[in-house]
């Protein structure tokens, strides 16, 4: 590794959560394992674990069976059409579970289950593996994007998180926070020399880099904009 950074800032998982093909407990050992390898490579390091944010995308578990089942009657199909001249007409999957478009395979769903609960699990355990390493911070990113409904019931706020990645706005503010956090676990070791620009990365769709310093994202007394 050549690359240097003072902080190493990790949000990993809830792909493997959604697709269906992990466990938790896979997540979680996939998770711990590169914060491991980072500690061993560069020791000096601060890593910081990003807790999985909630979702309201649920996650499915494919029938691998089925799916195959259903991917040789196509080709036997396309096979047959292709005897008979009709290669290029529209191909529909055999059943009527998932019929797909032209060209595609779309995998039958079996199941699907809240993420919420499987979520919290994961982050109480990287919260525990953070607290028992020094060179290791958790950051807990869910009061974001949750808000309360007219039942006092605890829910994703749709402005901030639209589905599985935060919006712009979701995104501006979870920017604010990690700033803000930076400020309070680094140390500025020439205070007469402004902050070098941060680079705030999400593995999401919508990614963004947030170029800002503690200044511009903070007020001069440490208190939100």
């Amino acid at each position: 590794m050549t690359f240097n950074p003072k902080v190493w800032w990790i949000l990993i998982g809830i792909n493997d959560l959604v697709s269906g093909g992990c466990s938790p407990e896979v997540v979680l050992l996939g998770i711990l394992r590169i914060v491991e390898e980072i500690q061993y490579n560069k020791p000096d390091a601060t890593i910081v674990i990003n807790g999985i944010l909630p979702t309201a995308f649920p996650a499915v578990k494919v029938d691998k069976n089925k799916m195959k089942a259903n991917a040789k009657m196509l080709k036997d199909k396309m096979k047959k059409n292709k005897k008979a001249g009709t290669e290029d007409q529209d191909m529909e999957s055999p059943g009527e579970e998932t019929p797909p478009k032209k060209g595609k395979f779309l995998q039958p769903i079996t199941e699907v289950k809240d993420l919420g609960p499987t979520i919290k699990i994961i982050n109480k355990q990287l919260k525990k593996f953070s607290d028992k390493h020094d060179n290791v911070q958790y950051f807990d990113a869910e009061d974001i994007f949750m808000t309360v409904n007219e039942k006092g019931k605890p829910v994703i706020d749709m402005e901030l998180l639209n589905g599985l990645h935060p919006t712009k706005k979701g995104h501006a503010l979870w920017a604010k926070k990690i700033v803000k956090k930076l400020g309070d676990w680094l140390v500025v070791e020439d205070n007469n020399s402004p902050p070098e620009p941060l680079v705030v990365e999400s593995n999401s769709s919508q990614s963004f880099n947030a170029m800002a310093t503690l200044g511009e994202m903070v007020d001069d007394d440490g208190d939100e904009e």
